[in-house]
């Protein structure tokens, strides 16, 4: 009697789970479906192609999207290390498929593109570098364009600018958005940053939890990262305009992205930074790349990145 007491509960319990499961799942692919249906791009001379390039020996993914496959080339260098941003590739930045063949890329070890363990001698500033300049040969090629429009964010401004500087005339100008400099700095303020906020609150476990985190060791401990990360995005330092929930599900629902390209995006955006930090942390771009031979544009921080609307409710007009 008592077996079946317990037993009984755990069953619908169950059942409930699955039945939610099941429920979010079709959910998804039917969010999937309109976003597709909402954002293809249907012009005579269009573009719109998910696909994989060998980049130096490695298959890599890239998704083009452009009005006109004749407008000008547009590479955009994601985050991270590690983190894509191929699967809101039709959130943001419609406006741009309009002038510009935009080519979104997961980089090596990132995303799609995380189909094994990456090398010692792969886990390099450089390589990463060399990357760039041999898809952008390859963009170049492809599309018959002497030059191409290079656009880096965050991690990928740092590729952008090393980039730029040795080769510019490869690029028609260069565009930073989330500009790194110096990261050691950048995360000091940003640690700082969090720990007043903490303070001035009076959040005492928040105090608790920031005063272990030391940028040093994001390498070494990448959970002290995401305790500092955890309390940016909490105290509103992370995103402006978009909560994170709201983030996430732009990547859940992307059409371009199966489960399992969602577990490799969470696998690789914890285990590059983890293996790359002691060499990021070293970067110091305004002693390093200050002269440049071509235009160069930062996005301000009062600059906004226009999105379709997202969230359950005003999903893509629905």
């Amino acid at each position: 009697m008592l077996k079946r007491f317990v037993l009984k509960p755990l069953l619908y319990l169950s059942l409930l789970v699955l039945l939610l499961l099941i429920c979010g799942l079709a959910y998804r692919s039917y969010t999937q479906i309109q976003v597709e249906r909402s954002t293809a791009i249907t012009t005579a001379g269009g573009i719109e192609s998910l696909e994989t390039v060998e980049v130096r020996g490695d298959t890599q993914w890239i998704y083009v999207r452009g009005h006109d496959r004749s407008n000008p080339v547009l590479l955009y260098l994601h985050g991270g290390p590690g983190m894509t941003e191929l699967p809101i590739a039709r959130s943001f930045g419609l406006e741009l498929e309009k002038h510009f063949t935009v080519v979104h890329w997961d980089q090596r070890g990132s995303g799609k593109s995380r189909t094994r363990d990456l090398s010692a001698s792969e886990l390099t500033i450089d390589s990463y570098v060399q990357d760039v300049l041999a898809l952008t040969n390859y963009l170049r090629e492809r599309f018959g364009q002497d030059k191409i429009f290079l656009v880096g964010h965050s991690w990928g401004s740092l590729l952008g600018v090393l980039s730029v500087r040795d080769h510019p005339q490869l690029y028609h100008a260069y565009v930073g958005v989330g500009q790194i400099a110096n990261i050691a700095d950048n995360e000091r303020l940003s640690l700082d940053y969090v720990r007043d906020v903490a303070r001035t609150r009076g959040n005492s476990t928040a105090q608790r939890e920031l005063a272990a985190v030391d940028p040093l060791q994001y390498g070494e401990d990448i959970a002290q990262l995401q305790v500092q990360r955890k309390w940016l995005y909490l105290f509103g330092g992370g995103f402006r305009g978009i909560g994170i929930l709201e983030l996430v599900w732009l990547y859940v629902a992307s059409p371009e992205y199966s489960l399992l390209d969602l577990r490799r995006l969470l696998t690789g955006s914890n285990a590059l930074p983890t293996a790359m930090w002691s060499e990021v942390m070293a970067v110091d771009l305004v002693r390093d790349a200050n002269e440049f031979a071509l235009p160069v544009y930062f996005l301000g921080v009062d600059t906004t990145t226009t999105r379709r609307r997202s969230w359950p409710g005003t999903i893509w007009g629905l």
